[in-house]
Formats: structure tokens, C-alpha cells, sequence
């Protein structure tokens, strides 16, 4: 008697390491186009004393990413993947952190410098990018299927060592101290860190405790292969 439903990715066969590359390749070319194509529609959105724009911009992106994952994914394993409440809530947490962290970063260097530009935040500009990114990384690590989980955990390790990089570029400023008008976007700056960090620990220990067992019907399938 056969199942009736949907098939998902893990319930196929094995999947070599060219097509979980191929995956990811496709899922950062998407992520690079969703950034490119997105930027016109949310110049349509009126600019004030907030930069709404970009924080739709952002908000955009982040979407469009997570639906070429998805999209990709049925393309290159002929199947959907399934999706759990915590894939979907770690991007959502990134994407809202990302936009944050822009929409302060031009409201402090506009209210310093009198107005934003990237080579006076030198390389904090483009700290929401890579925090999107990771968030779409993670979520990639934690809906992929056994057997293409390594490239997306990989992407996501690069994500967080980058961010890790931006954060620590702005300690030097600290011996300074921190004016009052720098504190909101500085508290930000730290979380991104600290969320990269928190986000690649959860997906990776989802990960390995949904490995099969060498005890299971699966691990021990698997240990006859």
C-alpha cells in the first residue's frame, strides 16, 4: 500500500555532494539578484526623517531569498522541502535585526556627519547584507535534506566569521567611549554578532540531533550501505 501526499526531499535518495553546490549556488545567485532587482520597487516607497525605503528594501530581499531557496530546492532535489516554525523564525529575527541596524546606522552618521556615506562607516555598510545573508544560510541549513546539509552550514559559518569580523572592526572605537547618540546603534551592531553566533549553534545542534541513530530502522539502513 503506498503513501498519497506530497514527496519531500527527505524522503528521496541519496544526494551528491554536486547537487546540494549546485543548490547553494543557486540560492546565493538568487540572493544576489532578489538584492538587485528589490532596490527600484522600494525607492518607490517615500523617503522622510526615516528611512523606510530601506528597511522594505531589506525587508524584500529577505522574502524573495527565502522563496528562491525554496524554489531552487524543488528544482535541483525534485521535491519540496518541509519547513518548520524555527526555519522560518530565525530569518524573520535576522531580517528585522538587519533592518534595524541600517535604518540606525544613517540616522547616526546622518546626525554626525550631516549626511550617510559608506566610506565614513567603512565597513559596517554593509553589516545588514551580511546579516540577511546568514539569516537566509541558516534557514538554508535548516530545511535542507540529509546528504546536502554541508554547503548551507558552511555558507553560514562564513557569514558568521564575517560579521564577527565587522563587529570587532568597531571595538576600536570603544576606548574612546560611546557617546549617548551612538549607544542604540552600538547595542545593534553587538547583537548581530551575537545572533549569527546563536542562530549557527541552534540550526547545527537541530542538525545533529536529527541525524538517524545507528540503532534506528534508518541508521541501521544506512550502516548496510
Amino acid at each position: 500500500m503506498s503513501n498519497s501526499g506530497p514527496r519531500t526531499a527527505n524522503q528521496g535518495g541519496a544526494i551528491g555532494p554536486s547537487r546540494q553546490w549546485l543548490w547553494a549556488l543557486l540560492s546565493f545567485t538568487g540572493w544576489i539578484t532578489a538584492t538587485a532587482v528589490t532596490l527600484p520597487l522600494a525607492a518607490l516607497v517615500p523617503q522622510g526623517s526615516v528611512r523606510a525605503d530601506l528597511g522594505v528594501w531589506i525587508l524584500l530581499t529577505g522574502g524573495a531569498s527565502l522563496a528562491v531557496v525554496l524554489g531552487s530546492a524543488r528544482v535541483v532535489f525534485g521535491a519540496w522541502l518541509p519547513v518548520r516554525a524555527i526555519a522560518v523564525a530565525v530569518p524573520f529575527i535576522g531580517v528585522t535585526l538587519a533592518i534595524a541596524e541600517e535604518l540606525l546606522l544613517h540616522e547616526w552618521a546622518e546626525a554626525r556627519f550631516g549626511y550617510y556615506d559608506s566610506d565614513m562607516v567603512w565597513w559596517t555598510a554593509v553589516l545588514s547584507g551580511l546579516v540577511v545573508a546568514t539569516s537566509i544560510a541558516s534557514f538554508g541549513t535548516l530545511v535542507a535534506p540529509r546528504g546536502a546539509r554541508l554547503a548551507p552550514m558552511i555558507c553560514q559559518a562564513l557569514g558568521t566569521v564575517a560579521i564577527a569580523l565587522v563587529v570587532m572592526s568597531n571595538v576600536e572605537g570603544l576606548s574612546d567611549g560611546i557617546r549617548p547618540e551612538s549607544v542604540p546603534l552600538a547595542i545593534t551592531v553587538g547583537l548581530t554578532a551575537v545572533f549569527a553566533a546563536g542562530a549557527m549553534i541552534t540550526s547545527w545542534i537541530l542538525v545533529l540531533r536529527s541525524r538517524p541513530r545507528s540503532g534506528s530502522p534508518e541508521g541501521r539502513a544506512r550502516v548496510a550501505t
